[in-house]
């Protein structure tokens, strides 16, 4: 879950938070910082699995890196910076921007079906 929030100085931040269904707890995972992210290491098992985005005619196949984390192995999760690059994919998918979706994955084009 993502949340603004402000400090008492007012400058405004976004708090991404991860719930652990197996702990019962929700933990900070990063802060948002208009265009500067300060990251929060995830613990864990890291895995590499592919990802689909569909956005418009486009699917992006993209190699993306997950955590089985080390307090709550029940569901692996993606870092912030995963989280950040796939919101990238869609918009860059849902632009047309092929050129930019090809140097990050595998993209895939929906042609319109042949008149018969």
């Amino acid at each position: 879950m993502e949340v603004k929030e402000s400090l008492p100085d007012g400058a405004d931040f976004n708090a991404v938070w991860s719930y652990l269904p197996h702990a019962g707890a929700a933990k900070l995972v990063t802060v948002h910082f208009f265009d500067r992210w300060s990251y929060m290491q995830i613990e864990g098992k890291r895995i590499q699995r592919t990802r689909l985005i569909q956005k418009g005619r486009f699917v992006v196949s993209v190699e993306t890196e997950m955590i089985i984390p080390d307090e709550d192995s029940s569901e692996p999760c993606y870092e912030p910076e995963t989280v950040e690059l796939l919101r990238q994919i869609a918009e860059h998918a849902e632009r047309g921007d092929v050129e930019w979706l090809r140097r990050h994955g595998k993209v895939y084009e929906l042609l319109d079906p042949v008149a018969r």
